[in-house]
């Protein structure tokens, strides 16, 4: 639709069609019968995510114990909101006796405020927790997804949300659209609730949606850059953060770089396989003295059971982790020293172009097993040889 007279648009003589929107996963499940064989096989709840917030997974734990304890058949997963941050907030809408707690997009959040409150989207932190689009469902139930999905068939209610010009016209054609979080719509009863996330050590969001142009302009407004830059370095950040949860944990510096006009300050590149650590009682049994200096790159991935102690990787220098399942490996009083990974100008492809640079790795020390068994890795001169592998 080109305006509010709800006009079609024309693209070589055939009308422009535009997705219907990801609420149609509810009725799409609901036809394909999955949720009833989930629940009969003995699952008790399933979680919806957005695949541009890489952290979602990293952020279920939480959310779900918070789900369970407290018998929701609906929890979202939120984060603190500034004003004007362009994500969906969570409300309280009141109508006579009925009252239902649900998203608004960011973009009719200020008019709503404005008209109910007298006040728009000005307080920071706001009030109103920033939706996240994590939904933990409860599978069971005279309220759970199952009995929802048969009686209403998993048909969300379609809306239209243009985005105006300052004149009222549109930005950019509209459509009719349907949105997975607004699921609890179709509840009649239920218990719905929210989790918000706010401790300052976990990066629970940071989506990769905006265009470096786009995430220049947030920049300027004093929110968060949402890039594919910036996104690296916050998922490197977080598993920093992580790895801190162990004994004797040291994190060098960020390096600061510009990347398609972007300032990012990239962190060490710290990977962890949540095979490695799930939660913060596996870092705090498994890390027992690790060190990772400014430039550094430590790589833990793979199915096995991996324990680091007195490990410290110099500064631009690479560790890389790789085990089977059924592997337990020790790795004691290493001090790795090697040209390691370096960030340079971007290649040809796509996502080096849409980040502003690629990662070349000229060296690295690679930890390498794939028998299952119980190894051991003790002190040696493991530096600088790209053969390198223990067996």
């Amino acid at each position: 639709l080109s305006d509010d007279e709800a006009r079609f648009v024309l693209e070589n003589d055939t009308i422009l069609c535009k997705p219907h929107g990801h609420g149609d996963v509810h009725s799409l499940l609901a036809q394909s019968g999955l949720p009833k064989e989930w629940l009969n096989s003995g699952l008790k709840r399933v979680f919806f995510f957005q695949d541009t917030n890489a952290f979602a997974l990293r952020t279920l734990l939480p959310a779900l114990g918070s789900a369970a304890s407290r018998s929701l058949d609906v929890c979202s997963t939120c984060v603190e909101r500034r004003a004007g941050e362009a994500m969906g907030a969570l409300c309280l809408l009141k109508k006579g006796n009925s009252c239902l707690l649900k998203n608004v997009e960011y973009n009719q959040l200020e008019p709503l405020l404005l008209s109910t409150t007298g006040q728009g989207d000005v307080e920071t932190p706001s009030p109103y927790p920033g939706n996240t689009n994590q939904l933990i469902i409860a599978l069971g139930g005279d309220h759970g997804y199952v009995a929802t999905l048969e009686r209403t068939g998993g048909n969300v209610p379609e809306f239209v949300n243009p985005k105006f010009n300052a004149n009222r016209t549109f930005k950019k054609p509209a459509r009719l659209e349907c949105m997975m979080q607004d699921y609890p719509q179709l509840l009649q009863g239920g218990s719905v609730g929210f989790v918000t996330l706010s401790r300052k050590a976990v990066r629970e969001y940071a989506p990769v949606k905006n265009s470096p142009e786009s995430a220049i302009d947030k920049v300027k407004q004093g929110l968060d850059a949402h890039c594919a830059s910036s996104g690296e370095a916050d998922f490197y950040a977080l598993h920093g953060d992580f790895l801190r949860c162990g004994r004797d944990v040291v994190i060098g510096g960020k390096e600061p770089g510009v990347y398609r006009g972007l300032s990012v300050e990239m962190p060490p590149r710290i990977v962890l396989s949540p095979s490695f650590a799930l939660i913060e009682d596996d870092i705090i049994s498994k890390v027992k003295g690790v060190t990772v200096k400014q430039g550094g790159t430590l790589v833990i991935e793979g199915e096995g059971s991996v324990e680091l102690e007195d490990v410290v990787v110099e500064e631009g220098a690479a560790l890389r982790i790789s085990t089977v399942k059924g592997v337990e490996l020790r790795v004691l009083g290493l001090r790795i020293a090697n040209a390691g990974y370096r960030i340079e100008a971007p290649g040809v492809t796509k996502a080096e172009a849409i980040r502003g640079f690629g990662i070349v790795r000229r060296d690295e020390t690679h930890l390498k097993f794939e028998e299952p068994g119980s190894y051991a890795v003790a002190p040696l001169d493991l530096s600088s040889d790209d053969d390198d592998e223990a067996e």
